[in-house]
């Protein structure tokens, strides 16, 4: 849009193709629209942006105060009165109109009159047809405009830009049962009630799954998934449409996958909320993941590895460059790992060290934390990039997601960093192969890894009260030396990988388990849901 924008200001001897061209790029650092910084800057008036979208779009142009003129004589001048006359929730409304920079003035026999401001492409269009299940005529405006008008009467859709930028605060709700969701409840009252209970039973995660006429709400609890209630399958769509709005996300999509973030805060606890959607046969389900920004705590020794694991990894941590890398499912406890790593390393040893991470789940005063951004093109790889120009030491990376991360995490781990990391495969020697499988060079491969660690989280058992409580880990830990290295730079099989890593003293998550099973700590009932079966 960009580009078009500016022929057309070129073509109406606005500017020089040439300002243009350094305008573009100078609006793109300021992550603004063309038109919107060229006004800000003073560089064009408004009205002759608007005159230029007018011709690009081949819509009438308004400015605010026609918007205005024509929401006063309609009698659309608030949100609420809006959302009656269009016969849509008010939050949904507000949201829709966020998304799209859109203002409906009224209605014609054949649709609904509305300003949107450019770009505007079919697939926009084709969303607001649905979404109003009419057609659209349309006019242009600036981004200007529409904020003015915004400003004016609709106070609500600012309050929800507000709370997207900033943090969800929930001090304290006042509720005996989650059954009270089931009766008339808004769709904020219901995410407040929601997160305050879940935060309180220490939930990991809460699902929202669509039912044929309600709303099923669960919980995973220590790694376990339970139902708590059923409410309103209205309510549980006002209360996506919410969580999606705060998470900057396409309101009117759902059918197709989507991912989100935004903070809460519940009674002075930070929280990191990623949200995913999808639609289902039944309606939209919604996954919301309750990431506890917390200070670290936890040390190596209460993680739940032997004695002499925990010896073998402060070996490989106390090493000068090389990487690190855990793998587990999502929820087992890899970033606690992690930082307790890094802990370790801050508290022995005098070292310059940068995480990026999405999100940053613990506070660690002393270290530079980074969250990336994919939307605002802050990526791992890039943000990967730039970190080795800051003089680290160590660098965590939350994942190794893409064959360009992993490659300039062993380029960082081969020039002189060490560099712990997560990423997914079922077990520590399968982790080598997975590095081999996104294209790295064996003999990179061989020559950069330090360690490569597995981990599941068991519940443990309190045979007093004959219940679990809590949650320790279980890994796997291999240690990388000469031999090793030497069969991964020749590409030998997992077999014969595992074969040597066993004469060494390496123990599979199976064989720890049965430790853990006899010392009394866990049960084989929650080994064999966890780790799997063929446990002897």
């Amino acid at each position: 849009m960009a580009d078009q924008l500016g022929d057309l200001l070129v073509q109406k001897g606005f500017l020089s193709p040439e300002r243009v061209e350094q305008l573009v790029l100078e609006s793109k650092r300021q992550n603004m629209k063309l038109g919107q910084y060229l006004i800000r800057e003073g560089i064009l008036k408004r009205e002759q942006l608007g005159e230029v979208l007018s011709e690009q779009e081949g819509k009438p142009y308004m400015d605010a105060s026609a918007i205005l003129q024509a929401l006063e004589n309609g009698g659309l001048n608030s949100a609420a009165k809006l959302s009656t006359f269009f016969n849509k929730p008010t939050d949904q409304l507000m949201g829709l109109m966020r998304t799209y920079r859109l203002i409906p003035i009224g209605k014609t026999e054949k649709g609904i009159q509305a300003v949107l401001v450019p770009p505007i492409d079919k697939n926009t269009l084709k969303r607001l047809r649905d979404y109003f299940k009419a057609e659209v005529d349309y006019a242009v405006t600036t981004e200007q405009d529409f904020s003015d008008v915004v400003v004016a009467n609709f106070f609500n859709l600012e309050t929800l830009t507000k709370a997207k930028e900033e943090q969800v605060v929930i001090r304290e709700v006042k509720v005996t049962s989650l059954d009270l969701l089931a009766t008339e409840a808004s769709a904020e009252t219901a995410l407040n009630i929601l997160f305050f209970d879940a935060a309180h039973r220490g939930a990991t995660d809460i699902h929202f799954l669509s039912a044929p006429t309600s709303c099923i709400i669960k919980y995973r609890i220590d790694g376990m998934v339970q139902e708590m209630v059923q409410i309103p399958k209205s309510l549980a769509e006002e209360a996506i449409t919410r969580v999606k709005v705060l998470s900057d996300m396409d309101i009117a999509e759902k059918r197709r996958p989507q991912d989100g973030q935004f903070d809460l805060v519940v009674e002075n606890q930070s929280y990191s909320i990623r949200v995913a959607t999808v639609g289902s046969i039944y309606g939209e389900n919604m996954f919301l993941r309750l990431l506890y920004r917390r200070s670290l705590r936890t040390g190596l020794d209460s993680l739940g590895m032997l004695p002499e694991q925990v010896q073998a990894i402060r070996e490989m941590i106390r090493k000068p460059y090389g990487i690190v890398v855990t793998t587990g499912p999502t929820g087992s406890g890899k970033t606690t790992t992690l930082y307790a790593l890094l802990k370790e390393i801050y508290e022995t040893r005098d070292k310059n060290i940068i995480t990026i991470e999405d999100p940053v789940e613990y506070d660690f005063e002393g270290i530079t934390q980074i969250q990336i951004n994919p939307k605002a093109e802050i990526t791992f790889s890039g943000t990967l990039r730039s970190a080795l120009r800051q003089d680290p030491d160590v660098i965590l990376v939350g994942e190794i997601r893409d064959e360009e991360t992993m490659k300039t995490a062993i380029d960082a781990a081969l020039s002189g960093h060490l560099v712990l990391s997560t990423l997914h495969a079922n077990n520590a020697l399968a982790a080598v192969a997975r590095f081999m499988s996104m294209g790295a060079d064996p003999m990179l491969v061989a020559s950069a890894l330090n360690c490569v660690m597995a981990q599941r989280l068991v519940r443990v058992w309190d045979a007093v009260s004959e219940t679990y409580r809590g949650r320790l880990g279980i890994f796997e830990i291999l240690p990388m030396d000469d031999e090793l290295r030497k069969m991964i730079s020749s590409r030998a099989d997992i077999v014969d990988l595992t074969n040597a890593a066993r004469r060494k003293g390496f123990m599979t998550m199976e064989e720890i388990a049965k430790i853990r099973v006899d010392q009394g700590i866990t049960t084989w009932e929650e080994v064999v849901r966890v780790v799997g079966g063929g446990i002897q």
